[in-house]
C-alpha cells in the first residue's frame, strides 16, 4: 500500500456505525487544531499570560482543560469587538 493513502476503519458502537479515518503515519496529512496553555500563547502573542485570560474572558474564547484555540484566539484578538465601530476599535489599538 502506498504511504499516502489514508485507510478506513469502521466501528461498531451501540448499534451506530462510525468511521474513522487511519493516518498514514504523517501528522500533515490532517489539520489538527493548536490548543496552547496561556503561557505558551503568551509567548507567541507577545503578551503577558494575566493578560492572555483576561482577553480570553473578553473575546469569549473558551478555556478548556487549561488549553485555549491558538487559531481562535488570535482572530478574535484580530476583529473589532462586536457593538464598536471599525474606527472605533483602530483608535483604541
Amino acid at each position: 500500500m502506498d504511504s499516502e493513502q489514508v485507510m478506513v476503519a469502521t466501528v461498531r458502537r451501540r448499534g451506530n456505525t462510525y468511521d474513522r479515518g487511519v493516518n498514514s503515519g504523517k501528522r500533515r496529512d490532517i489539520p489538527m487544531a493548536n490548543h496552547l496553555t496561556p503561557t505558551e500563547l503568551a509567548r507567541e502573542s507577545g503578551l503577558e499570560r494575566r493578560d492572555v485570560i483576561v482577553k480570553c474572558v473578553e473575546l469569549g474564547v473558551p478555556i478548556f482543560n487549561g488549553k485555549i484555540d491558538k487559531t481562535l484566539f488570535l482572530s478574535s484578538m484580530a476583529e473589532p469587538p462586536s457593538g464598536i465601530s471599525p474606527q472605533a476599535h483602530a483608535a483604541r489599538a
